[in-house]
C-alpha cells in the first residue's frame, strides 16, 4: 500500500468511527428520553395547569367554607374569629 491509500484508509477509519459514536450518543440520548417520559409523563406546562386548576379549586372550597363560618358566626350572634378558635381554624388556613 502506498501512503496516500494508508492516509485514506485512516481517514474513513477515523471518520467512520466518529459517526459510530455519534450514533450511539443518538441512541443513548432517545433512550433517555423514553425512560425520562415513562417516569415523568406530563410536560412542565401540563403540570403547571394541572396546579392551577388544583389551586383554584382549593380557592373556591376555601371561600366556600369562610361563607358558611361567616354564616354560623351571624346565627350565633359572634365572631368569624370565635368560631374559627372553636373549630379549631388557624387564621392562615
Amino acid at each position: 500500500m502506498n501512503s496516500w491509500t494508508v492516509r485514506t484508509r485512516t481517514r474513513f477509519v477515523c471518520c467512520y468511527s466518529k459517526i459510530m459514536d455519534e450514533n450511539k450518543l443518538l441512541e443513548q440520548k432517545k433512550s433517555l428520553e423514553d425512560k425520562l417520559r415513562k417516569l415523568c409523563p406530563k410536560t412542565e406546562s401540563e403540570y403547571k395547569t394541572e396546579v392551577m386548576k388544583l389551586l383554584e379549586e382549593y380557592n373556591a372550597v376555601k371561600d366556600a367554607v369562610q361563607t358558611l363560618i361567616g354564616g354560623l358566626a351571624t346565627i350565633e350572634n359572634g365572631t368569624v374569629k370565635e368560631i374559627h378558635e372553636r373549630l379549631n381554624l388557624h387564621s392562615e388556613d
